[in-house]
């Protein structure tokens, strides 16, 4: 287990967590393959009303270091004190130090085999379980999922998947349904290229 402070700006809150590892199965849907890895996740009770029932904001961590989204997602510790509530962050499978066969995870198409994003969302319900039974005064308390981006889009589908862990979710810049098969193809570029054109020569 590891500490760490930070000191942000005027004005804004402390950030202090601390860093923890859960052993996570590599496979959640298969029967094969029994292994499993430390998974890295971040704590910071400091602003929970553990008697009271505040809520758990919970980071579902997307393609980086966790360290790195916990220092840089300001809103979930600006809220933290208001609600009271608990943060934890997850990190991603294959990302930071969460890699599944170590050095090897992205050695070939077998090692990464399991980097999809129903095997990310399962090892989130897979460590909220867990960490809510196993920390006192936390079973019943609500899960509000928080993500950006492609964190955003699992935000937003671990609560479509998993509505019987996850209470609600806020998933900024998500674009949960941008896929060829769901939208006209070339829909991303023709919006990206309109927000351009607010700067002369900048679309072109």
């Amino acid at each position: 287990m590891l500490l760490l402070k930070v000191n942000c700006a005027e004005g804004t809150n402390e950030i202090d967590y601390k860093t923890f590892y859960f052993d996570q199965k590599v496979d959640h849907f298969g029967f094969a393959n029994d292994a499993t890895f430390p998974q890295r996740y971040l704590v910071a009770d400091q602003y929970w009303d553990r008697d009271g029932g505040g809520p758990i904001f919970f980071y579902t961590g997307n393609e980086g270091s966790i360290d790195w989204f916990s220092n840089n997602t300001g809103i979930m510790w600006t809220w933290a004190p208001e609600f009271k509530a608990m943060l934890v962050f997850a990190e991603h499978r294959y990302y930071g130090k969460s890699m599944p066969f170590g050095n090897a995870s992205y050695q070939d198409a077998a090692h990464l085999n399991y980097l999809i994003s129903e095997q990310a969302l399962a090892d989130f319900v897979t460590l909220l379980t867990w960490f809510k039974v196993t920390t006192p005064g936390a079973s019943q308390v609500p899960v509000i999922a928080f993500g950006g981006s492609y964190g955003g889009m699992l935000a937003a589908w671990i609560r479509m998947k998993y509505p019987n862990v996850i209470t609600g979710s806020l998933a900024a810049s998500a674009p949960i349904w941008m896929f060829g098969c769901l939208v006209p193809c070339g829909s991303y570029s023709r919006i990206v290229t309109k927000n351009f054109r607010m700067w002369p020569n900048c679309a072109e």
